[in-house]
């Protein structure tokens, strides 16, 4: 709140049995007289849009709105279309639990705007006075009719409003003992059934409003349907882009459907699978990551157990998070149970496949996801994967090269490449595919990966990594020290791999590099626990 606002004290409206706080953006409903926090069974959030158009409507109870003055008041003209407004009276209408052919709280009123029914408490909490030792009592002003004296001037902002309200209220309760002036405004009519009347001019009035109303609800559900669908179909063309740029894309996206309908599934589903996504590229600690994923899953699933989306996202977690085997499993088949054409379901059941050594199943389920995108570089670069861990190197190779055509620059076609090439035994050609990359970074290193232009893959790898923090790509440094002939530094990076649940570790004995390692009892344990933590996460 502002200067003004915190001078005045907390203001809140209250209106039957809920109160709106305009500082917190909030509506509560509240079971008894007291509007004690502890006696809330109902909280709210919405928009803060939609909070102003609210309070608009708040302090203008009994009296009709037009369109255009609440656009000016709220939007203050900012270029925006009709559709954020139908919008922001639909979220209220939610939140409320209000129906627009039956209203209790907001009115349409056929062709002049919108009116707030109940009657409306403002109630402020005044600070302490200077100069005396005890703070001002509570307000509670009933505004019992239409403030028609509020002034109109679409610059004032909520806080002039809030004041604005305050004298009109005072005027209107002189008025009701007697203190009043000649002429003063009359009543506003607060009977549906007289306003309704008045605001028709031919026909049957309760005819001519059901129509309008009718026909106002099937605007907005129109109009919400279609802003939902443009944004869930921009959000999953940004998640299939895998980039952080597009997952920031995509996030924002589902953010707004959260924010719009608290109650869709499918925004809280897009945000686990955003979430799972940036923990699998390292855009953010993994374990904050992977429980925000854990929670947005689990509240859509709470909201609409058939969502493959949030399906999806807890079979990742409980994959490359948890190593939880059976539930990642279970999951999985619930969303291809679910959406049995989802390329992202086969193409993480085809992990699930491959790190339990089922690699021709594994390559089967990459390749279905594959045909459902077959203009996904993703999707070929992972069939490579999987062709890799399966040791075909020389098909792996083939996809590989099929999703750099797609996207020269796609990171995880370069990496699937490489494995590609060193599954296949081609450790030239893999060091130099790294090697632009290493003089892509700095001086020190592109000179450095020049004079080692000669030098076989791991060195060249080593190179590369000392760029990068000390806890990236611990399962790389192991296999380059393990190639080194330094075994007991390789196998103390993927112990901390371990530690860290990298989702490397899985696929721990398929992995180029570590051949080194594989009769170490250090390594066989790692295997073991990975083993064991499966059966029982």
């Amino acid at each position: 709140m502002d200067a003004q606002g915190a001078e005045n004290g907390t203001i809140r409206y209250g209106f039957g049995a809920w109160v709106a706080d305009p500082s917190r953006n909030c509506l509560s409903r509240i079971d008894t007289d007291h509007e004690d926090e502890t006696h809330h069974n109902k909280i709210v959030t919405v928009t803060a849009r939609a909070m102003d158009v609210l309070v608009v409507l708040l302090e203008s109870q009994g009296r009709v709105v037009g369109k255009d003055e609440l656009m000016d008041r709220v939007w203050q003209q900012r270029s925006v279309t009709d559709d954020v407004l139908v919008v922001c009276i639909y979220e209220l209408r939610k939140a409320l639990g209000d129906k627009a052919r039956s209203p209790t709280f907001i009115e349409t009123v056929f062709r002049r705007g919108y009116r707030f029914i109940p009657t409306v408490r403002i109630m402020t909490t005044r600070p302490l006075v200077l100069g005396s030792s005890h703070p001002e009592p509570s307000d509670e002003d009933r505004i019992d009719a239409a403030p028609q004296g509020i002034p109109s001037d679409p610059q004032l902002g909520r806080s002039n409003w809030i004041a604005a309200s305050i004298a009109a209220t005072l005027m209107v309760a002189g008025m009701t003992t007697g203190i009043g002036t000649p002429g003063a405004p009359s009543e506003a009519p607060t009977d549906n059934k007289t306003l309704l009347t008045a605001s028709s001019t031919h026909g049957d009035p309760k005819l001519e409003t059901d129509s309008s109303e009718r026909a106002v609800d099937r605007t907005v559900d129109r109009t919400v349907e279609k802003a939902m669908g443009s944004w869930l179909a921009e959000a999953r063309t940004a998640l299939r882009r895998r980039t952080p740029e597009s997952l920031d894309r995509a996030e924002q996206r589902f953010a707004r459907v959260v924010e719009v309908r608290p109650h869709d599934a499918r925004g809280y589903a897009g945000l686990a699978r955003v979430a799972t996504l940036r923990a699998d590229l390292r855009l953010g600690d993994r374990f904050q990551l992977y429980h925000q994923a854990r929670q947005s899953a689990e509240r859509a699933l709470e909201l609409d157990p058939e969502s493959a989306d949030a399906h999806l996202a807890l079979a990742t977690i409980h994959l490359l998070f948890d190593w939880d085997f059976p539930r990642a499993e279970s999951q999985v088949l619930k969303a291809l149970d679910i959406e049995p054409r989802n390329p992202d379901a086969f193409q993480v059941y085809s992990w699930w496949l491959s790190c339990r050594s089922r690699h021709d199943e594994a390559v089967d389920a990459s390749r279905k996801a594959l045909a459902l995108e077959p203009q996904a570089p993703n999707r070929f670069a992972d069939l490579s994967f999987m062709l890799s861990f399966a040791g075909r190197g020389e098909e792996a190779v083939l996809y590989a090269q099929n999703a750099l055509d797609l996207q020269p620059l796609h990171g995880s076609a370069n990496a699937a490449m490489i494995a590609a090439q060193l599954v296949r035994g081609d450790e030239r050609s893999a060091t130099a595919r790294l090697h632009p990359r290493l003089r892509s970074t700095h001086r020190d290193v592109m000179r450095r990966g020049r004079e080692s232009s000669q030098a076989d893959f791991w060195t060249s790898l080593g190179v590369l990594l000392e760029r990068a923090p000390d806890d990236h790509e611990l399962v790389s440094r192991a296999a380059v020290h393990a190639q080194a002939g330094e075994i007991e530094r390789a196998l103390g990076y993927l112990e901390r791999a371990y530690e860290r649940r990298d989702w490397e570790i899985l696929w721990l004995d398929r992995l180029p590099g570590l051949a080194p390692l594989y009769e170490e009892p250090r390594f066989r344990k790692l295997i073991q626990n990975r083993e064991s933590l499966a059966a029982h996460p």
